[in-house]
């Protein structure tokens, strides 16, 4: 019963923590059955305030990347008038060319981020934006930040859900195993 209690709470918390609300009542749920402290402490801080959703990252991730492309001209000195215009402005206006995923530059990473974020692959958009400039890095900071604690809540609360569900299993093979050998109920 336990060991079934603890994976419902488990997956609870992992759906709970997808959205952009906080989950500290499901944290807490779950906590007590958890034999690492750790696991808590790096959840709490996002139990606490909630992290924005895949999709809402996908939604905002055009604006921001436009702004790192900038960014990224700007640092290569490859300003056209059009990119000078657009800086002087101040960004409210963003072109980024799109249909070259395979080349080279900050523009095709950041069309490569774009096609893996589109299709549900956040961990893999950003690594590749990890590869872009400083300077583009630090255009998208504040999306990253977000990004990167998605990946973690997402990645922390699958794998409690995960060692959860295998407890259970194990408990109930355990359970089952007299009747496996031929025993009596």
């Amino acid at each position: 019963v336990k060991a079934t209690s603890a994976a419902y709470a488990a997956r609870s918390l992992q759906l709970a923590a997808k959205n952009q609300q906080p989950f500290l009542s499901e944290l807490a749920v779950v906590e007590p059955a958890l034999n690492d402290p750790a696991v808590v402490a790096t959840l709490r801080p996002y139990a606490e305030k909630g992290v924005p959703s895949e999709v809402a990252l996908a939604v905002t991730f055009p604006s921001v990347a436009a702004r790192a492309n900038i960014a990224a001209k700007a640092d290569d000195g490859k300003n056209g008038i059009l990119d000078k215009i657009r800086h002087a402005i101040g960004g409210f206006i963003s072109v980024r060319r799109v249909g070259n995923p395979g080349g080279q530059g900050a523009e095709a990473i950041l069309e490569r981020a774009e096609i893996r974020l589109n299709g549900g692959d956040l961990k893999g958009a950003v690594a590749y934006l990890d590869t872009l400039p400083p300077s583009a890095q630090r255009a998208l900071s504040p999306w990253l930040e977000q990004a990167r604690a998605r990946v973690l809540v997402d990645d922390t609360t699958r794998r409690i859900s995960e060692t959860a569900l295998n407890h259970l299993s194990q408990m109930t093979n355990a359970s089952t195993a007299p009747l496996n050998n031929g025993g009596v109920l």
